[in-house]
């Protein structure tokens, strides 16, 4: 696993479902994301990720790119052993 930091995330749903990941835009966090969001883990494994930087997510002193980001969020799903997500991203997190 990298050194990368490990991403604030609310997790919603059964583990043995696919995993959808909601990434929220420029100054957002998972507030982002209202109940019928969170209503998606009926049927699915939902994952609620503050951004590096943003919300209850560790604010390195890093540049911020772009593998910055990828680097934190993979991270983060290797430690709740995720393998395979869909993305929904808004703004910024798409």
């Amino acid at each position: 696993m990298s050194d990368s930091p490990i991403l604030h995330v609310e997790s919603f749903g059964r583990l043995d479902s696919p995993c959808i990941v909601f990434l929220h835009g420029l100054a957002g966090s998972t507030a982002s994301w209202g109940e019928p969001f969170r209503q998606i883990a009926n049927s699915h494994r939902v994952l609620l990720v503050d951004i590096l930087g943003f919300g209850r997510s560790p604010k390195p002193m890093v540049d911020y790119t772009l593998q910055d980001h990828v680097a934190a969020l993979n991270t983060t799903l290797l430690t709740h052993h995720i393998d395979r997500v869909y993305v929904v991203g808004h703004s910024m997190g798409a």
